[in-house]
């Protein structure tokens, strides 16, 4: 049985309680959840992940932005965890975002907060070692936002986020050497949530938000906000691509106090419990 690996690591938050779970879990083509097995990083909050598909790994940065020198780099190779060892990393920070970059095979780091706010830098992951970037433009300082590829358009498409207390609803993209502010062709877009659930749709070619109860999606030029059912609402859910059906997976999420451990798929109109 050949598992998902754009979701290996699911984690499942608890802010207002302040409890944090964490576990491993494969979403299979069998259509369930599996639990990993051997040696896993520590209940995390908030923290990155990204498919490397230049290595077949899934890369996790851990940090603790109130612990000076957290940061730490995971990679899950299909049979367990593994801690590797960078000669440099990112700051302690959490509510960073990951992704993978195919036309330079790389993993791209943007953002996160330490412990006197968020920050705006750019980290590059090669496989052995994390190195800063300084491009000549920067989306601004946060945390909470998300990051996807784009591969219809060959960029990455970050979206979102906070600012201290400010919740944001930019977007920009990733060519590779530069950041570039995303304007579309019309003034209709997703509100500033506080938190969201990003990913990019491989069969309509198009990006997919969802929060509070709004579907909306991107096709490089325009917002379109999609009249469907929405699935159960809840802060910390995950979503991805899943290649076998075709279909943008939704998992988890915390609604107040209770934790939800509900799997939506979208299939481009509806989605499905």
């Amino acid at each position: 049985m050949q598992a998902w690996l754009s979701i290996g690591y699911r984690f499942s938050w608890a802010m207002a309680a302040a409890i944090v779970l964490s576990s491993t879990s494969l979403w299979s083509q069998a259509d369930t959840w599996i639990r990993g097995t051997g040696v896993e990083p520590g209940p995390l909050d908030a923290q990155a992940m990204a498919y490397d598909a230049a290595r077949l790994q899934v890369i996790v940065h851990e940090a603790d932005r109130w612990m000076q020198g957290s940061s730490k780099t995971w990679a899950w190779r299909g049979k367990g965890w593994v801690r590797l060892q960078p000669n440099a990393s990112p700051p302690d920070v959490d509510g960073d975002a990951l992704c993978f970059y195919p036309p330079k095979k790389l993993v791209y780091l943007f953002g996160g907060e330490d412990w006197q706010g968020p920050i705006a830098e750019t980290w590059l992951w090669n496989g052995l070692n994390w190195i800063q970037v300084h491009p000549k433009t920067s989306p601004p300082a946060r945390s909470g936002h998300k990051m996807v590829y784009d591969a219809a358009r060959g960029q990455i498409f970050l979206h979102g986020g906070q600012q201290g207390n400010k919740p944001l609803n930019d977007s920009w993209v990733w060519n590779g050497s530069d950041w570039a502010l995303v304007k579309p062709q019309s003034s209709l877009r997703p509100p500033a949530f506080d938190d969201f659930t990003l990913a990019y749709d491989s069969t309509r070619k198009e990006i997919v938000l969802f929060e509070s109860g709004q579907t909306w999606t991107w096709n490089g030029k325009v917002w379109t906000r999609r009249q469907a059912l929405p699935p159960s609402t809840g802060s910390g859910a995950r979503m991805a691509y899943h290649p076998p059906s075709k279909t943008v997976i939704r998992f988890g999420g915390q609604n107040g106090a209770q934790f939800l451990a509900e799997t939506w798929a979208w299939d481009g109109t509806t989605w499905k419990h």
